[in-house]
C-alpha cells in the first residue's frame, strides 16, 4: 500500500511501526513541539516519520488542536510543496511559477500522510542525520557544516517571508521555529519539518494576532517582547533564527533541564555576555567581540572576522526591538558576504540556496506593513487571556448539561449544517450551536471541522471580538460524536421564528434591518492586504435577537475575507450560500455583492412578511431550477416572485416606483411606519437583487438609504441609531 493513500479508512499505525522498526529507540530522532519523530525506511528509501501526540507535551493540547495542526500541514505541504508546485494548485504557487522558482529544498517533501481514529502523522522524504538540536553540542558538526546550516535556513525563512504580489497572500510564519525542528540530511543540509504552528500565505488561517493564542512558540526561542504580546510578524521568525544562529557558534541549546530549572535563555546569556564586554573600561577585552566557541575556532576554515560578524548578526537577530531586527534577505546578503561562503561555496551550500531578486523586485508595495511588529512574549503558562477571558474546551456531556439533553424544548431553530439551542451555565444564559451532518448542503470529511476552527478565529479578532452584532464566544466541543460551539448570548429567538410568528412590530424590522447592515459594511469595508469579509450565507435564521431585540449573526460557517482565505482551488465541488438566498449571478470567487443580495432578501421576508419555505424547495418545477456547478440547486421562487411583484406595482403606477411598496399592507398602520418609507424600503430591496452585482450598491449606500427613511430620523434614539453607525 502506497502511503499516499493513507487516510481514515485504510490506515493504520501498525505500518508506520513497520516502517520505524516498531518505533524503536534506534530510529527515534527526538521530540518536537507536539510529538516524536523517528527515522524509517518505506521502499527501500529513508523516510522521516512524525507523529502528533496529545499527550507527554509540554504545551498544552486542546481537543481539535493537532487535528488542526495535522490538516494545515497537510494543505502547507500539499498545496504550496514540491508536488504542489508541480500541480499549481494555488495562487501562491502560481505567483512563485511566474519567478521561476520551484519548491525550497529547506521545505521537506511530503512521501504520505496517515489520521486514523484520532490519530496523526506524516511521513517525509528525508535522509536524516540528526537534528540540529542534537547537533549544535557535537564536535563532529564542524564550523562548514554550521555555516551551512545556517545559510540554508536563513535563505529559507527569507523564501517563506516573501509575499506574492498579488493579494491577499500573506508571508508565511513558522511562529514555531527551533532547532529541534530542524534536521540535518547526511549531506549537511537543513530540512525543516514542523509546520504546526504555520500562519499566512493564500489558503490559510492568518492566526497573527488571534486572541487567546494558548501555545506562542517554543520555549527559549519566542519573542520576548511584551509589547507584542499574543502577536507574530517575521520579525519574530527572524527572532527565532537569531536563537539558533547564537546556538550554532556557541554550542548552547536550551534544553527541557533548562526550562525546568529556569535556567537563562540563550539570549539572555547571550545578552549578558555582551554587556560585560561594553562595559570594560579597562580594555580586557578589546578585541572585537565574538561569542564563537574556542573548540570551533581552531577549525583551519574559521576566520576571527566571521566570527565577529556572526556573533553581531545573531545579537541584532535577538534584539528586545522588533523594528530592529534586520529582515531575512538582509540576514542572507550578510551571511553570504562571510569569508567562508565566498570561498568555498559549494562546501556551504550556496548552490541550493533560491534566488529571491526577481521576488523582492515584483512584491507589492501594499507589504510593507509586515516589515515591523514584533512576537508573543513570555511563557507558554502566561494568561493569554486578556480582558476577553479565555476560551473553554467543552466536553459532549457539558453541551448536554447546558441544554438539557438537547431537549425539543430547548431547541430554538436550525441552522444551515446543524441545530442552535437555548442553555444556561448556572445561572448564565447561553446559546449552543451543535454542527451536524445534512443532507441538503454538500458537508465532506474536515469540512464542519474546518468550520469550528474558522468561527473560533475569527470570533477572536481583536477587531471583531467586542462587536455588539456579533456573537460573543465562551468556548467550544470538538469530539469525535460532536462539534460545537458556546456563545455568551441570551436569545430571544431567530428572525426566521419570530417572522413566522407574525412577532415583529415595524420598528423592530427597521432596527434588525439597521444593526444587520452597519454589520455587513463593517465587514464589507477595505482593510488590505486583506479581502473584505464575505459571510456568504447571511439569513433570517442565522440572525439571533437578544432581549432588547438587537440582531445577532450567530453563523459563520462559510466566512471567507480577512484572515480567513477563500478556498476555491481545494478540488471540491464549490458551495455557495443558502437556499432562497443565495445569488443567482454564480461566481466561485465569494463577494460582497453576493451579501448584499442575501440582505435585499431578508428586507421583503420582513417588509413583505414572506420567507423561503422548504415547500419552495419541494414543489419547484424542473424548468425553474438551475444548477449551480457544485451539484446542488437554486429555486429561484422567491427572486421571481419579488421581480413579478414588483413589477406588477410598477405597471399599477405607470412606472412610477415612489408610490410602488411591497410592504405588507398590516404594518402600513403600525407605529412609526410612513407611507414614505414603503417604496424606498422596496427600492432599496429590488436593487439589492439586481441581476448584476456591480450594479448593486454596497452595503455602505445601503445603510445611507436605510438611515434617509423618515422612521429612523423620527426614531434615531429609540432605535439605538448613534451606537449602530459607531460599529459600522
Amino acid at each position: 500500500m502506497s502511503l499516499t493513500d493513507f487516510d481514515a479508512t485504510d490506515c493504520w499505525f501498525e505500518e508506520l511501526g513497520l516502517i520505524t522498526n516498531g518505533f524503536s529507540k534506534e530510529n527515534y530522532i527526538g521530540k518536537f513541539q507536539f510529538g516524536r519523530v523517528y527515522r524509517g525506511v518505506y521502499v527501500n528509501r529513508a523516510v522521516v516519520v512524525k507523529i502528533w501526540e496529545d499527550e507527554g507535551t509540554n504545551y498544552k493540547v486542546l481537543p481539535g488542536d493537532n487535528a488542526r495542526r495535522y490538516w494545515e500541514e497537510y494543505q502547507l505541504l500539499n498545496s504550496y510543496g514540491k508536488r504542489g508546485l508541480v500541480t499549481l494548485r494555488g495562487g501562491w504557487c502560481k505567483a512563485l511559477q511566474r519567478y521561476g522558482m520551484e519548491a525550497h529544498p529547506s521545505m521537506v517533501e511530503s512521501e504520505g500522510w496517515c489520521h486514523y481514529h484520532g490519530r496523526f502523522a506524516r511521513v517525509y522524504k528525508l535522509d536524516a542525520l540528526d537534528t540540529l538540536y542534537s547537533l549544535i553540542p557535537e564536535d563532529s558538526f564542524t564550523w562548514s557544516h554550521r555555516i551551512k546550516a545556517a545559510l540554508g535556513l536563513a535563505n529559507f525563512l527569507e523564501f517563506m517571508h516573501i509575499p506574492a504580489p498579488d493579494p491577499p497572500h500573506l508571508p508565511f510564519l513558522i511562529c514555531n521555529l527551533d532547532a529541534a525542528h530542524v534536521i540535518i540530511d547526511k549531506d549537511y543540509n537543513p530540512a525543516v519539518y514542523d509546520y504546526s504552528m504555520i500562519s499566512g500565505g493564500s489558503s490559510l488561517t492568518d492566526r497573527r494576532n488571534i486572541l487567546n493564542q494558548h501555545v506562542k512558540g517554543r520555549y527559549g526561542y519566542i519573542d520576548p517582547n511584551p509589547v507584542y504580546q499574543g502577536s507574530w510578524s517575521e520579525k519574530s521568525d527572524v527572532f527565532a533564527y537569531g536563537v539558533i544562529l547564537l546556538g550554532l557558534i556557541t554550542k548552547r541549546v536550551y534544553s527541557e533541564h533548562d526550562r525546568l530549572t529556569r535556567s537563562p535563555f540563550i539570549y539572555d546569556w547571550a545578552w549578558a555576555q555582551h554587556d560585560a564586554w561594553n562595559s570594560d573600561i579597562w580594555g580586557f577585552l578589546s578585541s572585537k567581540f565574538s561569542l564563537v566557541h574556542q573548540s570551533l575556532q581552531v577549525d583551519p576554515l574559521f576566520k576571527r572576522g566571521d566570527g565577529v560578524k556572526l556573533t553581531k548578526l545573531a545579537m541584532q537577530c535577538v534584539n528586545f526591538d522588533p523594528h530592529k531586527r534586520p529582515t531575512m534577505r538582509r540576514v542572507v546578503s550578510s551571511l553570504k558576504k562571510m569569508h567562508i561562503v565566498e570561498n568555498n561555496e559549494e562546501l556551504v551550500g550556496v548552490h541550493r540556496l533560491v534566488d529571491l531578486d526577481d521576488a523582492y523586485e515584483k512584491r507589492a508595495e501594499l507589504y510593507d506593513v509586515y516589515g515591523g511588529g514584533g512576537g508573543g512574549g513570555g511563557d507558554d503558562d502566561d494568561d493569554l487571556s486578556g480582558k476577553h477571558g479565555d476560551v473553554r474546551a467543552y466536553s459532549r456531556a457539558d453541551l448536554r448539561l447546558f441544554t438539557s439533553d438537547f431537549s425539543e424544548e430547548n431547541l430554538i431553530g436550525r441552522f444551515q449544517f446543524g441545530k442552535v439551542y437555548r442553555g444556561k451555565i448556572g445561572k448564565q444564559d447561553v446559546t449552543v450551536k451543535i454542527w451536524e451532518d445534512n443532507k441538503n448542503y454538500l458537508v465532506f470529511e474536515g469540512d464542519n471541522e474546518r468550520r469550528l476552527w474558522d468561527e473560533l478565529s475569527v470570533l477572536q479578532l481583536p477587531e471583531l471580538v467586542a462587536h455588539p452584532y456579533l456573537v460573543k464566544l465562551m468556548g467550544y466541543c470538538f469530539e469525535a460524536e460532536c462539534l460545537g460551539i458556546v456563545y455568551n448570548l441570551k436569545p430571544l429567538d431567530t428572525v426566521k421564528n419570530l417572522i413566522q410568528k407574525d412577532a415583529l412590530t415595524w420598528l423592530q424590522m427597521i432596527k434588525i434591518l439597521l444593526g444587520l447592515g452597519c454589520l455587513l459594511k463593517f465587514l464589507h469595508r477595505d482593510n488590505p492586504p486583506y479581502l473584505p469579509f464575505v459571510v456568504d450565507n447571511v439569513d433570517v435564521g442565522h440572525i439571533m435577537l437578544d432581549e432588547d431585540y438587537n440582531p445577532v449573526l450567530y453563523d459563520l460557517s462559510m466566512l471567507v475575507g480577512g484572515v480567513i482565505p477563500h478556498r476555491s482551488d481545494n478540488g471540491r465541488p464549490f458551495l455557495l450560500g443558502i437556499y432562497g438566498y443565495r445569488d443567482p449571478e454564480i461566481s466561485c470567487q465569494r463577494e460582497p455583492p453576493h451579501d448584499v443580495f442575501a440582505f435585499g432578501t431578508i428586507i421583503l421576508n420582513l417588509t413583505a412578511k414572506k420567507l423561503y419555505t422548504d415547500g419552495d424547495k419541494i414543489t419547484v418545477d424542473n424548468e425553474d431550477v438551475y444548477s449551480f456547478g457544485d451539484g446542488s440547486l437554486w429555486e429561484p421562487i422567491f427572486w421571481q416572485w419579488a421581480l413579478e411583484a414588483y413589477k406588477s406595482k410598477l405597471v399599477e403606477s405607470g412606472h412610477d416606483w415612489s408610490i410602488c411598496s411591497l410592504v405588507h399592507q398590516t404594518l402600513e398602520g403600525a407605529p412609526g411606519f410612513y407611507p414614505e418609507d414603503g417604496p424606498e424600503l422596496t427600492k432599496l430591496a429590488m436593487d439589492c437583487l439586481l441581476h448584476g452585482p456591480s450594479t448593486r450598491p454596497t452595503m455602505e449606500e445601503a445603510v445611507d438609504r436605510l438611515c434617509g427613511l423618515r422612521v429612523v430620523q423620527d426614531h434615531a434614539r429609540a432605535l439605538g441609531v448613534k451606537q449602530m453607525l459607531q460599529w459600522s
